[in-house]
């Protein structure tokens, strides 16, 4: 076991080292809204979005659900696309596909949300999705200074 001196002297290092270091931040990201219109039976088409990677398994007040962290094309603001049921489980099999064929995060998408009607007649959310770029090829856009915050 190491002595305590030489403990404090490695903290003090590292405190050391760490002085005039930006202050951590994080990205405080917004909620993406793609809500399915009732008349219609589908969102808005969201073409160029990127996908920076997702985590899946959340529990929330509506089951278990998958966040995916999105990336807007056109001003580079970072938001959180919720999807939970059968649309986690459509997103989880594209990227598995994609991933099998090579491609890797960032990812350049199309896509969108629709109502779909089952083979015993139920009506169920799907989620339907193109992959247009991957990888390094993908330019991703700076963080909007606004949607940064300090860690304390």
């Amino acid at each position: 076991m190491a002595e305590m001196n030489e403990i404090e002297a490695f903290l003090n290092e590292i405190a050391e080292d760490s002085k005039g270091d930006t202050p951590t931040r994080y990205i405080n990201r917004d909620r993406m809204d793609a809500s399915i219109n009732e008349e219609t039976g589908t969102s808005e088409l969201f073409s160029g979005y990127i996908f920076e990677g997702y985590t899946e398994g959340i529990e929330g007040n509506y089951g278990e659900s998958t966040a995916v962290r999105v990336i807007r094309p056109t001003d580079g603001r970072r938001l959180t696309l919720w999807l939970t049921g059968f649309e986690k489980e459509h997103f989880a099999s594209a990227v598995s596909n994609w991933t099998q064929d090579g491609a890797s995060f960032p990812m350049v998408v199309k896509f969108l949300r629709h109502k779909q009607m089952s083979k015993n007649g139920r009506e169920y959310n799907r989620f339907s999705a193109q992959l247009l770029n991957f990888g390094d090829s993908v330019t991703v856009p700076p963080v909007p200074e606004d949607q940064y915050e300090d860690v304390e």
